[in-house]
């Protein structure tokens, strides 16, 4: 029978608890494939062809990458578990149910005149299915050629003989380029203007080429010799403690360390060293093999993660830059109000005239009078009426524009204070945001502006938030300092961990960082004092500065306004003392 011969021959995969690499669906879901790992080289191809329904199900909602093409192999956590494939109910069609543990699909397929190609199974050809499997060696021999040149990096891939096969960038002597990247051409290998380091033989050669130079000596170095970048010469200057100016002293030196690693390339002697933002090759104090693999998955997990944090600071700042705006806006109207509300003095002033001189106007379809201001020593003015009414209800109506004018000079006041409240708020979380330097600071300040500035449905969970918190500790002389990265550690420090005793800093009228000096019933020295100030200068945005005033008092005269936003606080009964800024090493 079709179906179990069909059965039969997937099963002789041995496809249970492997590795399932991939899963294909071409032409429009017209053909289905699955790559199972069979060993270190090789794989099975299982194909299903003229598929008219194909429909499946992933685990993205579980893991934890979301990418599957992010993972490396050893994060792929697809097997096989159950292939099964039994008679449709339709003519000449077949249904397959399979399980990757994590991936589900069913598909329904047609038998196919297709031909079984080497390392593949192809299901629904009766005639082809036969009881053996058998797989021949046919591979042909290729080379993968990677170019690591910066911005004209390219992945070249050819066959033994060097001819092109295909490229990532397709490159054309016609469109400015020195060679030709082009699929059926000749590969020919980049050529540089710079020297080959390798072909310098002798110490005096190499000297020569640096005579009568005014560069400096790591600038020179990487632009004479090919493959050599200045951020090397200059680690291996720092290691040899040399200065960058080039002498003899100082080429020999470099000389004969540089040509040592090149001679020790191929032994157990060398070793490559992470630096801040690059790689470098060292002579190893003991054995070590270079794992090329290592740091080039180093580099890219630090390029993701640094991407990572500076997409979230950015979405972060663009966020809250966003709100300003939008207050400043709000600021400018209000200030428009006000400078409105100016002229109700005047309005009232006229209606007390007109009122008390009401005897003395006889006409009553006037443009204007003029009235002795008894205010300012009778002096003369001269009050706008409105003809088509009294000259009394001229003067309620001034009264009614200067009484509308008052009540929205008290209300825009107000909301001008809250604003300007807001704006300072959002001033200390921005300063708190670019203070930051992980994901994990940047995710405490995601908590703190979550349901203020960002919707309730897209704000993440804050269960067990305090958890994350993890505040700068110093240890000096015997006291214990504290010190907030950002507002919600400004709040939990200051209001949860400190003791009403224990001695609180902040930079005078300016954003920063709450400072707790935690006493345990010990009287802090001058000195200490001053250094607590000069932290809290140091984590402010003053930090810059010189002579910075600091405010301190104990926390029990630091209260928090009901409704205030973290970190917002008032305090009494404080000092001030002026300090520099100072950094001391956290323990």
């Amino acid at each position: 029978m079709m179906v179990n011969k069909m059965q039969e021959l997937i099963d002789k995969t041995d496809y249970w608890d492997m590795r399932v690499l991939d899963v294909k669906a071409s032409y429009f879901g017209d053909e289905v494939e699955i790559l199972i790992e069979n060993d270190e080289e090789t794989c099975w191809k299982i194909s299903f062809l003229s598929c008219y329904k194909v429909s499946y199900n992933t685990d993205a909602n579980r893991r934890k990458i979301s990418n599957v093409k992010s993972m490396r192999k050893s994060q792929l956590g697809y097997y096989g578990q159950d292939i099964t494939v039994c008679k449709s109910d339709k003519d000449n069609f077949y249904k397959v149910d399979l399980d990757l543990s994590g991936k589900n699909m069913k598909a329904k397929f047609k038998e196919s005149d297709r031909y079984k190609s080497k390392y593949t199974i192809i299901v629904g050809e009766e005639e082809e299915l036969t009881d053996t499997l058998t797989l021949k060696d046919n591979l042909t021999n290729k080379k993968l050629i990677i170019e690591l040149m910066g911005k004209h990096s390219n992945v070249i891939l050819t066959d033994e003989n060097y001819i092109i096969i295909n490229s990532i960038r397709h490159l054309s002597t016609a469109n400015n380029s020195n060679r030709d990247i082009l699929p059926k051409y000749k590969y020919i290998f980049p050529t540089s203007n710079k020297l080959n380091l390798l072909s310098i033989n002798d110490f005096n050669t190499f000297f020569n080429l640096f005579d009568n130079v005014e560069k400096d000596l790591p600038t020179y170095f990487s632009s004479l010799f090919t493959g050599i970048s200045k951020t090397f010469i200059q680690h291996c200057s720092s290691l040899l403690k040399i200065s960058d100016e080039i002498n003899k002293d100082n080429l020999l030196c470099l000389y004969n360390y540089v040509y040592g690693i090149i001679d020790n390339l191929n032994s157990n002697n060398i070793v490559c060293s992470s630096l801040d933002n690059d790689y470098s090759l060292e002579r190893g104090v003991k054995s070590s093999n270079l794992e090329v693999n290592f740091f080039l998955d180093d580099f890219y997990t630090r390029k993701e993660k640094n991407e990572s944090f500076s997409n979230f600071k950015n979405d972060l700042l663009k966020l809250l830059l966003n709100n300003i705006k939008k207050l400043q806006i709000k600021l400018e109207n209000i200030d428009n109000k006000l400078k409105d509300c100016k002229e109700m003095d005047k309005y009232k002033l006229y209606g007390e005239l007109i009122t008390s001189n009401l005897y003395r106007i006889k006409k009553y379809n006037l443009e204007s009078i003029d009235l002795e201001n008894y205010y300012d020593e009778n002096k003369v003015i001269t009050i706008p009426l409105d003809n088509s009414i009294s000259p009394n209800e001229n003067a309620k109506k001034f009264f009614k524009k200067y009484n509308k004018l008052k009540s929205t000079f008290g209300v825009a006041n107000k909301q001008k204070n809250e604003i300007e409240k807001e704006m300072l708020y959002i001033e200390s979380v921005i300063y708190a945001i670019n203070e930051s330097s992980t994901i994990e600071e940047l995710n405490d300040i995601y908590q703190e502006i979550s349901g203020i500035f960002v919707k309730p449905s897209k704000v993440k969970s804050s269960s067990n938030k305090q958890k994350t918190f993890q505040p700068f500790k110093y240890n000096i002389d015997n006291f214990t300092i504290l010190v907030g990265k950002n507002n919600l550690q400004n709040d939990y420090i200051t209001h949860k961990l400190a003791n009403s005793n224990d001695y609180w800093f902040h930079v005078k009228d300016s954003h920063g960082s709450h400072v707790i000096l935690k006493t345990e019933g010990k009287t802090p020295s001058q000195e200490i004092i001053n250094k607590c100030a000069s932290i809290a200068a140091y984590y402010s945005k003053s930090k810059y500065s010189s002579n910075v005033p600091v405010d301190y008092t104990l926390v029990k005269n630091v209260k928090k306004m009901p409704k205030a936003k973290p970190g917002m606080v008032i305090y009494t009964n404080y000092k001030t003392v002026n300090v520099n800024p100072q950094k001391i090493s956290t323990t």
